[in-house]
């Protein structure tokens, strides 16, 4: 988004949108979007069933909640019973679908008037203020958000509008039957960052250290589950994460803002977050790409010097 200028601007798109939703912009997703690889070990009916899934689900209509409804049914009746890798290859397909399914479904929501979505003008106020309260109840009360609560989605706020999110318990609920552990334990972080984003507007909404911890988990995973179907996600989860806690975001910058050409002081949630990582993670990957990058700081006297400024902007040419 507009608000991220520490990096060009399609990075920032991408970065902002994988922060706030767990996933980047149509044109970072080419990974996300490429069908899951079938083991070659896969017996045929198994490859056929696969094909079949990605077939229907090309099929369903992108606008419509209820489509979601109709994936989840449609597993349960194909790939419940099968085997683990039939299974972790259908989720592998079912996962971006389900974003692309969200991401359409969200903007015929927004294409809507007030009146089409709930016959009150004041629809999305109300929801909107009830997120804020946290007093959403029960869903009854808005006939039309109903719709999207019963298909798997989920309505949050940000940037003071109303999104719509996937439901986390709704996959692990539906999607998981036959698989791996490899599959509930992706769904369990990735329920992390989407009922309590790491960043929001622009800036931090958990503490910097606990950035550190989410991208420790993301490495563990990765580690864990090295074969995993959408291990290109993953790995760029983890990317995102660390490149966000090394160099900062526009609302929560490492560094203060000056003048141009001033060195400016390190944030003392960096200092204390990057002195954390070296202390209880210091093993991690993380912790590698903290250590010389905070010995330099600390040498620098712990401000924004030229070299320091050179020092960040090698780690964001390298995709940190």
């Amino acid at each position: 988004m507009k608000n991220l200028p520490i990096l060009p601007f399609p990075q920032a798109i991408c970065l902002s949108l994988l922060l706030l939703f767990g996933l980047a912009a149509p044109s970072c997703q080419k990974a996300l979007n490429t069908p899951a690889s079938v083991s070659p070990a896969l017996a045929a009916t198994d490859e056929a069933e696969l094909q079949a899934l990605a077939a229907f689900l090309k099929s369903l209509p992108k606008e419509e909640a209820p489509s979601i409804g109709k994936a989840a049914a449609y597993y349960a009746a194909h790939f419940a019973k099968s085997n683990p890798a039939t299974c972790d290859a259908a989720f592998g397909l079912v996962f971006p679908a389900l974003n692309t399914l969200r991401d359409t479904i969200m903007n015929a929501y927004f294409a809507q008037t007030p009146a089409q979505l709930t016959n009150n003008p004041a629809f999305e106020k109300r929801v909107f203020e009830a997120l804020e309260k946290k007093t959403v109840g029960n869903f009854a009360a808005f006939p039309a958000a109903k719709r999207y609560t019963d298909n798997g989605l989920t309505f949050r706020t940000s940037e003071g509008m109303v999104f719509l999110g996937l439901a986390p318990d709704f996959m692990a609920e539906h999607f998981t039957a036959g698989t791996s552990e490899a599959v509930p334990a992706f769904i369990k972080l990735y329920a992390l960052s989407e009922n309590d984003p790491a960043a929001e507007d622009g800036g931090f909404a958990v503490p910097v250290q606990e950035v550190a911890d989410r991208v420790v988990q993301w490495e563990t995973f990765n580690a864990q589950y090295p074969a995993f179907v959408l291990a290109a996600w993953t790995r760029n989860t983890r990317q995102s994460l660390a490149e966000a806690f090394l160099l900062g975001l526009n609302n929560t910058p490492a560094f203060d803002y000056g003048d141009e050409g001033v060195a400016t002081a390190m944030s003392p949630d960096f200092k204390q977050a990057f002195a954390y990582v070296l202390k209880n993670h210091p093993t991690s990957r993380l912790a590698a790409q903290v250590r010389p990058f905070y010995a330099l700081i600390g040498k620098e006297g712990f401000v924004k010097t030229p070299a320091v400024a050179a020092y960040m902007q090698g780690l964001q040419n390298k995709g940190q």
